[in-house]
């Protein structure tokens, strides 16, 4: 199954239909699942809330949750900002990355999309007392910890030098482009059979 949002696109593999009923039985409760956090900045400040009864119970993290059926990431981001903090965000989220998150001992497995969007004035609230305990915006020169562990695995990515895979990187993207121009076709073009064109 593909998600897409914009330019993003996320494959999701579930187990074969083949597999047997004992295999299914023993991972149908350890299902990878996907979540959105929302990056929020206002000025250089940083919207931080304490996780409080759920995984990451007491570590420090961006607003963010389970994607619902229907939404985008963005919608999924705008949701659990205004949930979570009281904050109502204007603007569409954008894109910023995505974290690969295993909780071996709570046998859970997420992957995050993360997002991140602007506020220009907001006092937070604890809007949601039964999965957060505290609420605050922060500098980087105070940094709460500890830090819910996919958010600071996204601010090691965030922070780290990849040199060679920024070259590759923007070099297949560069080869990508005319088949992204090519889907831009007209509808009554791209209808057209490969044969005629």
């Amino acid at each position: 199954m593909i998600f897409a949002t914009g330019s993003t696109a996320l494959l999701l593999c579930f187990p074969s239909s083949r597999m047997g009923n004992e295999r299914r039985a023993r991972t149908s409760d350890t299902r990878v699942r996907l979540g959105v956090g929302c990056v929020v900045l206002m000025g250089d400040e940083l919207l931080m809330a304490r996780r409080r009864r759920v995984h990451g119970d007491g570590s420090w993290s961006p607003p963010g949750g389970s994607l619902e059926f229907g939404e985008s990431f963005a919608d999924t981001a705008r949701r659990e900002v205004e949930e979570e903090t009281g904050i109502a965000i204007d603007a569409d989220p954008a894109y910023l990355g995505i974290t690969n998150d295993l909780f071996p001992e709570e046998q859970k497995h997420f992957v995050t999309v993360w997002m991140i969007a602007e506020c220009t004035s907001a006092m937070p609230i604890i809007a949601a007392p039964y999965e957060l305990d505290e609420v605050a915006w922060v500098t980087s020169a105070r940094m709460p910890a500890p830090l819910f562990a996919p958010f600071a695995r996204l601010l090691h990515t965030l922070t780290a030098v990849h040199e060679p895979d920024e070259h590759r990187y923007a070099e297949m993207v560069a080869r990508l482009q005319p088949f992204a121009i090519a889907a831009r076709r007209s509808s009554a073009e791209q209808r057209r059979p490969l044969s005629s064109r």
